[in-house]
């Protein structure tokens, strides 16, 4: 079942009326942030954040990224945002980006292809969605076989379910080849459980 969701319709940058979609009232069941030392956000410029999900007892976690790129900045070809999600028994991954330079800018992906807890010939582990352009930020939810992630507050989005043999209790965030002046802004929280009395 995907995370509820609030709709409506918005005029997106260059591509006109869409169905934006996203998470509904998500910091009712927020925990405390997973960064390191509690941070409530991090700048992750050129880097690799690690974030240890292990002692997050719901197993569901929520992300945010907001994005800032100068206006006239010369951005790399390889320029792009990497989420990794690993398993530390297993060293499987779910993987998901967002592409900010050359051909590809504006992309954003899921490739969920390195889980091993399912696998056949007709099961699609890559799709990607191409934006009209660089993402001013990224937000999702896992919650242990459920991927979401909504560009843009929602613009576009997608719900995926997602098959590990192992808990993924890793989160890397890297950024690479961004420009001067950039900056990616990041927060991860915890979800409360639905499921136990709280």
């Amino acid at each position: 079942m995907a995370t509820p969701r609030l709709h409506h319709v918005t005029n997106a940058t260059r591509i006109g009326y869409v169905l934006k979609s996203q998470p509904y009232q998500i910091e009712t069941v927020r925990n405390s942030s997973l960064l390191p030392d509690g941070a409530e956000s991090a700048s992750i410029v050129n880097t690799t954040v690690e974030i240890d999900l292990s002692n997050n007892l719901s197993g569901a976690v929520y992300f945010a990224l907001n994005i800032t790129i100068p206006d006239g900045a010369n951005v790399s070809e390889t320029a792009a945002i990497t989420l990794t999600m690993r398993s530390s028994a297993s060293n499987e991954t779910l993987l998901a980006g967002h592409i900010l330079g050359g051909s590809n800018a504006g992309t954003t992906w899921v490739d969920r292809g390195k889980l091993t807890g399912f696998e056949h010939p007709l099961f699609t582990d890559k799709f990607s969605v191409a934006n009209a352009g660089n993402a001013e930020s990224l937000s999702g939810i896992f919650d242990r076989s459920l991927f979401e992630i909504f560009v843009n507050g929602g613009e576009f989005q997608s719900t995926s379910t997602v098959f590990p043999s192992e808990t993924l209790d890793t989160l890397e965030v890297t950024t690479t080849d961004l420009p001067e002046g950039a900056d990616v802004s990041a927060a991860v929280w915890g979800l409360r459980s639905t499921w136990t009395q709280q």
